[in-house]
């Protein structure tokens, strides 16, 4: 199913079109947030009951996706008193994984500390993504994708997180300032996108924001601290603010729309 060693940006949407996910990943970055974040929104995406775009952050499998208690993504690491990865718990998510899913139409193994797992347990998993079974996929996050056997690499797509400038830490802290803001208050919000919309930062800082907000907005909704008619409205300005951004216009013109999206009355959308 998976192309070897490809290489996907991870800015791209497709990267979550529902008619390219694959069945492994190599989520390549430095270990924090940067990467976590976009670990979990891949998972939320492998799970998604939506036919349209993924993740879409309003079906039930996102929201306890992006809540962290959905039953199909299963989370395994080196436990804290090994050295290495055990190739025992390698053979049991690989007996697991012939087990169906319990919600949603596939189960995510996402896998950490790979870079202690040794030759044996990347054996033991490359029988496993070699024939996978076609209702389960696996995510291995890592800093450097070489600790892993070029047989392991090429049975995954490669998506490195440090090429996507959308998830630089400014973006992020800005975005999760403005979702905040957004769900008590969109004058407020509004308020933040102007003072965003500074000359000196640069049309691609301002698009970076735009960017980080799109991709942490479905989890405030799953988690219930932006509502789902307030996504709904920041989900079509943000649809709108690109194609904006396809025509080239100013920075100043799109801040204007979404506010005028985001603190319009109900009945004036």
């Amino acid at each position: 199913m998976s192309q070897p060693d490809q290489e996907l940006n991870t800015g791209s949407s497709a990267v979550f079109d529902s008619g390219r996910l694959l069945h492994a990943y190599l989520v390549v970055g430095p270990d924090g947030t940067q990467r976590d974040t976009f670990t979990d929104r891949l998972a939320a995406a492998l799970v998604c009951s939506s036919s349209g775009t993924v993740p879409c952050g309003l079906c039930a499998d996102c929201r306890k996706a992006f809540r962290g208690v959905h039953p199909d993504i299963i989370r395994r690491g080196k436990p804290a008193d090994k050295a290495v990865f055990p190739v025992e718990l390698i053979r049991a998510v690989c007996a697991d994984s012939a087990v169906m899913p319990n919600e949603a139409g596939r189960k995510v193994y996402i896998l950490t500390d790979g870079e202690r797992m040794n030759a044996a347990a990347q054996n033991a998993l490359l029988k496993t993504l070699e024939d996978p079974p076609p209702h389960c996929a696996f995510i291995l996050p890592v800093a450097d994708p070489s600790v892993f056997l070029p047989t392991v690499r090429s049975r995954c797509a490669q998506l490195r997180v440090p090429d996507d400038p959308a998830f630089d830490s400014q973006a992020l802290a800005d975005a999760e300032r403005f979702l905040e803001l957004l769900a008590s208050s969109p004058a407020e919000a509004a308020a933040f996108l102007s003072g965003l919309d500074m000359k000196k930062e640069g049309r691609e800082t301002f698009f970076r924001f735009l960017d980080a907000a799109a991709g942490l907005a479905p989890a405030r909704m799953a988690d219930g601290r932006l509502s789902p008619a307030m996504w709904s409205r920041l989900d079509r300005a943000l649809d709108r603010a690109e194609m904006y951004r396809v025509h080239n216009l100013n920075t100043g013109y799109i801040v204007g729309m979404l506010t005028a999206c985001l603190t319009a009355p109900a009945g004036n959308l």
